[in-house]
């Protein structure tokens, strides 16, 4: 009897141990992506912030018109403060001339391309003898060469003269007018008033022959040690604000919803195609202009003046509000019912979403951090104020690369920057 209970519970044990038999696993059901909303939200995304970069463009044009007036160290500044939110906006927005892929002939015929329009607002870092004065240097520049003409004609064609340093128009020409080489530019520089020596002004010199190198020539034995040319200084001053209000103008109509031509562009092409140039846009951004390009030139020997920004010294300002333009690209107009590339992941993992969040937002807030005087410290002390930085850029990159595989964009993978 004994051995037949030990038997039963045996059985019974045994039975305890045989696995329940289990249901097939559902088949994964592929994930739609909203492609159309997020290509809306994009749409409106880049409206409103060139918008807001034209509305900027616009008050800075009417600031500088006051300054002219009546030039002094407090309506300087006000340009000054001006141009860096005019500046701001607009980098926040800019990574959208990524996005046309295609233009219309007239675009390339009259040089109004996304890329031509771009060109003419965002060529950094320049040569800052090229369009004035320098220290020892008195009278250097377009401004001082009186053979050129000071007019929109004569800049847009010295811009770019023999390289891309050598720019006589957009964000950078007029930072320089503003802030000077080290950041202290007179207000008295913008004084109406005549030459106090006698300077050539020869018609039989060629246009082409201006150089930054080469200082126009006086005929007195020594050289002014006073700035020059006043008014010429005024006028290109008050020319680059116009063209400036009128490229962004341009831009901003062609993004206008359901009626800009760079708008339209985007939500008729192929949706895949549209979607994958949003996103690879983010990518090129982190990598190519802010590893690549900010932080490399922030951590070595490279001058300060190659830096982003670099007379106005705002290039940590300029860093964060591409961030924020890139966060609010990955967040989508949520507040009016769109969804977004951080919606679509969140759907199929969370915690990712989440992560690359909190990266934007932990980046971000980390160069609010950083005191404004820190790119005048040495070497190492930059490059330890911008180590934790440029980690979590590293992993931003990592993060949405890993986004877009999960989301089946087929994105170009970039390599990581280590410097």
């Amino acid at each position: 009897m004994k051995q037949l209970l030990i038997a039963g519970c045996a059985l019974l044990l045994a039975a305890c141990d045989d696995p329940e038999p289990q249901e097939a696993a559902a088949p994964k059901v592929k994930y739609n992506l909203p492609s159309a909303e997020i290509i809306s939200s994009a749409n409106l995304n880049a409206y409103q912030g060139l918008s807001e970069a034209l509305n900027q463009a616009e008050n800075l044009e009417s600031v500088i018109t006051g300054f002219l007036h009546h030039p002094n160290p407090l309506s300087l500044e006000e340009c000054q403060q001006a141009w860096l939110k005019t500046h701001q906006a607009y980098v926040r927005s800019g990574f959208y001339r990524l996005i046309p892929k295609d233009e219309k002939p007239e675009f390339e015929e009259s040089q109004s391309s996304v890329k031509s329009l771009h060109w003419g607002l965002e060529v950094w870092p320049i040569e800052g003898g090229y369009i004035d004065y320098l220290p020892g240097y008195p009278l250097s520049g377009i401004i001082n060469d009186l053979t050129l003409k000071i007019n929109e004609t004569t800049l847009i064609g010295q811009h770019g003269f023999s390289n891309e340093s050598f720019a006589s128009l957009g964000f950078h020409p007029m930072e320089f007018l503003l802030f000077g080489p080290d950041g202290k530019r007179s207000a008295r520089d913008f004084i109406p008033q005549d030459n106090k020596v006698e300077l050539i002004n020869s018609d039989a010199h060629d246009e082409s022959e201006h150089s930054a190198e080469a200082p126009l020539a006086e005929t007195s034995e020594s050289s002014p040690q006073e700035p020059q040319n006043h008014n010429r200084r005024r006028e290109y001053l008050k020319i680059l604000a116009g063209h400036m209000v009128k490229t962004l103008r341009t831009m901003q109509q062609r993004w206008e919803p359901s009626k800009g031509y760079y708008a339209l562009q985007l939500q008729e092409n192929r949706q895949n195609s549209s979607i994958n140039r949003l996103y690879q846009s983010m990518m090129f951004v982190v990598q190519k202009q802010l590893l690549d390009r900010q932080i490399r030139a922030i951590v070595s020997e490279d001058p300060l003046e190659t830096l982003h920004s670099g007379f106005a010294g705002s290039s940590i300002a300029d860093m964060r509000s591409q961030l924020e333009g890139l966060h609010q690209l990955w967040l989508g107009n949520q507040g009016e019912g769109q969804l977004s590339f951080n919606y679509a992941i969140s759907q199929q993992d969370p915690a990712l979403a989440q992560n690359i969040n909190n990266l934007f937002g932990d980046i971000i807030n980390d160069l609010n951090k950083l005191p404004a005087d820190t790119l005048k410290k040495n070497l190492p002390v930059r490059q330890a104020k911008f180590k934790p930085v440029e980690d979590q850029l590293v992993q931003l990159l990592e993060q949405l690369y890993n986004g877009a595989v999960l989301l089946d964009i087929p994105v170009q993978a970039l390599p990581v920057s280590t410097h």
